[in-house]
């Protein structure tokens, strides 16, 4: 018989802040996502289904992480393999980014994203960056700090790294590194002990700002080219007013918090003052936030399992959808018309192909008045 052994951990959560400069109090607070209504007409949407081109080995993804877009060309990322992919933008196989230890080779992608100034592909492997034009070619090798880095964005021509708090010692969960002086900043101190975490999420508006949350927050961020953090939004009541409890498992922790509470679990680019977020409470919710008007509303996915938000470019958000679930979300009774309208439209590539790639859905999201 397995011996299991119970520890009792007291957890105290504290409201996260940047630490290099003033955090920037007084974000617009969110109501609970229960209390939410339906995207209306002020936000419009359209949509496109791509159709990814399979068939010989290399064109064949397990999962797609990540999604980014430069002109006619589409770089995903597949988590299962941290391989990286190129497809045009009809969902033409391009090529496959090499993988080894050779001269311009990755072992393993974490994430990628797109060097807008220079109009180029980055990876991120390990503790380095490679870079590639448009093609896949590569460039050069950027070496950042030696730590365990999943997560990478741009300020400028700073990274925003997000390191796990794998330990103790390991207080911040985010720093901003300039390459070129290899000057360091901390940001976002984490939790106490335990190390119970939800993965953040960096996320990039379309005119340059990153927003990102911390694990099981309720405040979002966004950072400027001087470091300087300033809270958008946060959902009320926070979590960081819970007061201090007892916990038997690590898996008590997340039904404490979200039985009453809430925490993002990332946040999305999905328009010009428009952000997607999913967070948790007494279930997984998507919302869209309008930051000019500081409205919240549940997105048209709201509910429906198995589209998961990917990417984004200049005009579009990416969502991926494995063939074999499409025939699943039938069973959704509740569900936005234009989310049965695209679930409709990926039913003939799905049952063309059932074992195929991810399908990818183009999602555009409009404020339909003008912006405050």
């Amino acid at each position: 018989m397995k011996n299991i052994a119970y520890v009792t951990f007291m957890v105290v959560i504290f409201l996260q802040s940047c630490t290099n400069e003033v955090l920037v109090s007084g974000a617009y607070p969110i109501p609970m996502p229960q209390e939410l209504k339906d995207v209306g007409n002020n936000i419009t949407a359209d949509f496109e289904i791509l159709q990814l081109q399979t068939g010989e080995k290399d064109t064949l993804l397990a999962d797609i992480k990540k999604v980014v877009s430069l002109y006619d060309r589409l770089y995903l990322l597949s988590q299962s393999n941290g391989s990286v992919y190129i497809f045009g933008n009809d969902g033409s196989f391009v090529k496959k980014l090499s993988q080894g230890r050779g001269p311009g080779e990755f072992l393993s992608a974490y994430d990628i994203l797109i060097d807008r100034t220079n109009e180029n592909l980055e990876v991120l492997s390990g503790a380095n960056v490679f870079r590639y034009d448009r093609d896949g070619n590569f460039i050069n090798k950027i070496e950042l700090p030696r730590a365990l880095i999943m997560e990478f964005g741009k300020v400028g021509d700073k990274y925003l790294l997000y390191t796990p708090r794998i330990t103790d010692k390991n207080k911040y969960y985010f720093r901003l590194y300039d390459s070129q002086t290899g000057a360091e900043s901390n940001l976002v101190e984490g939790f106490p002990l335990p190390l119970v975490e939800m993965k953040p999420h960096i996320g990039q508006d379309r005119n340059g700002e990153i927003y990102f949350n911390g694990m099981c927050g309720e405040t979002l961020y966004t950072i400027n080219e001087d470091g300087i953090c300033k809270e958008i939004c946060r959902f009320a009541p926070f979590i960081s007013d819970i007061p201090t409890f007892e916990i038997e498992h690590f898996s008590d922790l997340a039904d404490k918090i979200t039985d009453k509470y809430i925490c993002f679990c990332g946040v999305r680019n999905v328009g010009t003052h428009l952000l997607e977020m999913c967070v948790c409470s007494d279930r997984l919710y998507n919302i869209v936030y309008d930051t000019s008007s500081k409205t919240a509303y549940r997105s048209i996915f709201d509910g429906v399992q198995g589209i998961d938000y990917v990417g984004y470019d200049s005009q579009w958000s990416y969502y991926a959808v494995y063939p074999y679930l499409v025939s699943e979300m039938d069973s959704v009774s509740k569900m936005h018309p234009m989310a049965r309208q695209i679930v409709e439209g990926m039913r003939p590539i799905a049952e063309k192909d059932i074992e195929g790639n991810p399908i990818i859905i183009k999602l555009k999201s409009l404020l339909s008045r003008k912006s405050g």
